[in-house]
C-alpha cells in the first residue's frame, strides 16, 4: 500500500498520484516519428532570405550599395538626365586618360632629346 505524503500545500497524496503526475520519460522526451525535431540552430531568422532567394540570386553580380542620400539623387532624376550624367562622367575620365597619356609622351621626349644630345657629344667627342 503506498505512503501517504503531504505537499507544501498541505493537501495528502499517495506516491502514486506523484507518479501520475510526473511525465513519463520514455514518451514524452522523445521526439514523435513523424515530427521532425525541432531545434533553434536549424530555425532562421525572420529578416534573413530563404534558400530559393539564394539559389535564384547567387549567380548575380554583387550591386553596389547606394547609400539614401545617392540613391535620393538618381531617383528624381528622368531617363535623359542619368544619361547626360553618364555621358559627363565617361567624358571626364577619357579627358582625364588623354591628359596622363600626353604628360608620358612630353616626358619620353624630354628622355629622347636628352639621350640624342649625350650620343651627339659623345660622337664629337669621339670624333674630336
Amino acid at each position: 500500500m503506498p505512503q501517504p505524503a503531504i505537499d507544501s500545500l498541505g493537501s495528502i497524496s499517495t506516491s502514486d498520484d506523484i507518479q501520475e503526475r510526473l511525465p513519463n520519460t520514455e514518451t514524452e522526451g522523445k521526439p514523435n516519428k513523424n515530427e521532425e525535431p525541432k531545434n533553434q540552430e536549424t530555425e532562421k531568422p525572420m529578416n534573413t532570405k530563404s534558400d530559393a532567394d539564394y539559389h535564384k540570386n547567387k549567380n548575380r553580380k554583387s550591386e553596389k550599395i547606394v547609400s539614401n542620400h545617392e540613391a535620393d539623387k538618381t531617383k528624381d532624376l528622368s531617363t535623359p538626365q542619368l544619361q547626360r550624367i553618364v555621358f559627363l562622367q565617361q567624358y571626364k575620365l577619357k579627358k582625364i586618360k588623354l591628359e596622363k597619356e600626353t604628360i608620358l609622351l612630353e616626358t619620353m621626349k624630354k628622355q629622347n632629346v636628352e639621350k640624342s644630345t649625350q650620343n651627339h657629344r659623345a660622337a664629337l667627342a669621339f670624333v674630336s
